[in-house]
């Protein structure tokens, strides 16, 4: 197998999906007998990629190596993709209280307080305007 190159070969790490570049990678071994780990960085600490190791120790500039290479190969998904995915996981958040809400038969005040309607109402009569 060919030794990876030195980082100092290499200009910089990739930008992280987060849209930062990390100054620095973390990397924990995920438990397989050390064939295997994760790298992360110093960013956001919410992604994180999988490498192979070659079984060096973990501290090791090897390791480190292979980590840096494995996280500029590392597929990533655009700018726009990120944001939608954010997205879609609010609207599943904001589906799941609106839920919550509707089976609680809680009432919203209207206007200057003195009318309440249940979500139900409230969504239906959104619904005819939209017609």
């Amino acid at each position: 197998m060919e030794a990876p190159r030195e980082i100092s070969d290499l200009n910089t790490l990739l930008p992280c999906p987060c849209g930062k570049v990390p100054t620095e990678l973390h990397l924990v071994d995920n438990g397989q007998g050390f064939k295997w780990a994760n790298a992360s960085g110093d960013c956001c600490g919410e992604w994180m990629i999988e490498f192979r190791t070659e079984y060096y120790k973990l501290d090791s500039p090897a390791a480190m190596n292979l980590a840096f290479h494995a996280w500029n190969a590392a597929l990533r998904a655009s700018a726009h993709e990120a944001e939608l995915a954010k997205l879609r996981e609010e609207n599943e958040r904001l589906k799941f209280m609106l839920n919550q809400f509707k089976s609680s038969g809680a009432r919203i005040p209207i206007g200057d307080c003195s009318n309440f309607v249940s979500v139900e109402e409230l969504l239906s009569e959104k619904d005819k305007s939209n017609d």
